[in-house]
């Protein structure tokens, strides 16, 4: 059974996705990279990705997040671990962000509504 393990082709338990997100990319990897399974910690350029996955991989990260990842951040990241945590951080300030408009506009909104209710 030792040895089994050792030999086996599925990822420790360890390197599989933990996350949504995590799951998420794992999907997109094994798809743009033609596998069955892939762990989290992989290097995507060592796991048989080049130049040319690596722009429909991130096309489809993109779409499937809704943020505007490059290629550049792949090859940074390298992994989808790696870029399930850069992707909830930039979702995270992404979100900080529209809070922080959607204050604004309900302050500016309430600030004219009050300068017209003074012209009255």
């Amino acid at each position: 059974p030792r040895l089994l393990k050792m030999i086996s082709t599925e990822p420790p338990e360890a390197d599989l996705p933990g996350t949504d997100t995590e799951q998420r990319l794992h999907d997109i990897w094994i798809e743009h990279l033609g596998l069955t399974q892939i762990s989290v910690n992989a290097n995507f350029y060592a796991a048989g990705g080049d130049s040319i996955k690596s722009l429909g991989l991130m096309n489809d990260i993109n779409k499937a997040f809704d943020i505007r990842l490059q290629v550049k951040d792949l090859y940074k990241l390298k992994t989808i671990r790696n870029l399930a945590a850069h992707i909830a951080t930039v979702v995270e300030q992404s979100n900080a962000e529209q809070i922080n408009k959607e204050e604004q506009i309900s302050d500016e909104m309430e600030r004219l509504k009050s300068q017209i209710l003074n012209q009255l």
